[in-house]
């Protein structure tokens, strides 16, 4: 993935991502839809921080991003 790579949803994962379910949170459900996906520089940034691993990169993953408040 390089940096400036197209950080939308592909059509059918946007359609699933947009179903907001009303048992969020209920009974162990926890899911929680983002919008879009980090950039490849923020993936990787992610991945460390998460892993602990500085030599990781973000290459083979895609991460969803935290709607901006």
């Amino acid at each position: 993935m390089t940096p400036n790579e197209d950080q939308q949803f592909p059509p059918p994962l946007a359609a699933a991502m947009a179903v907001r379910l009303g048992c969020i949170g209920e009974d162990g459900v926890d899911f929680e839809p983002f919008e879009a996906f980090l950039t490849a520089d923020e993936t990787t940034d992610w991945l460390r921080s998460w892993t602990g691993n500085r030599e990781l990169t973000g290459d083979g993953f895609r991460v969803g991003r935290k709607p901006k408040s």
